[in-house]
């Protein structure tokens, strides 16, 4: 009988162990992801707000300044939990959301038309390996 009961002990303390060691580690990695997750939303957010003024202005130089994204709901500014856009030329744009977790997400609007999305850090949270997301 005692070596059923510590048996049953030893199977309750590993699996008591394993508990400990997997859920903070999912659990910190699935809030890294929301929260990137979030500011990868606050990016693509304003750029629709951009494309909007764009209508309007048809000079992207003319929809960077934060008083034109008033009441919108967003953040403006380059801290954790905010999102900022910086007009390189009347036909470009670079929109940068910041992630609590630190990581930066940016898409770029080229003179071109085109669009690419990247991020800072690589491989981490909510960030792939490739830097383009």
């Amino acid at each position: 009988m005692l070596r059923w009961v510590v048996s049953v002990g030893v199977v309750v303390g590993l699996v008591a162990l394993g508990v400990a060691l997997f859920v903070p580690t999912w659990d910190d990695g699935m809030h890294g992801h929301a929260r990137d997750s979030s500011a990868k939303t606050d990016a693509r957010n304003l750029v629709s707000m951009v494309e909007a003024c764009f209508t309007d202005t048809a000079d992207y130089t003319k929809c960077d300044n934060p008083s034109v994204f008033e009441n919108t709901g967003l953040e403006l500014g380059t801290d954790p939990r905010e999102v900022v856009v910086v007009a390189g030329t009347p036909r470009s744009y670079r929109i940068t959301a910041t992630s609590i977790s630190g990581n930066r997400y940016v898409i770029s609007k080229h003179p071109d038309g085109s669009l690419t999305r990247t991020c800072r850090t690589t491989g981490v949270e909510g960030c792939p390996a490739s830097g383009t997301w």
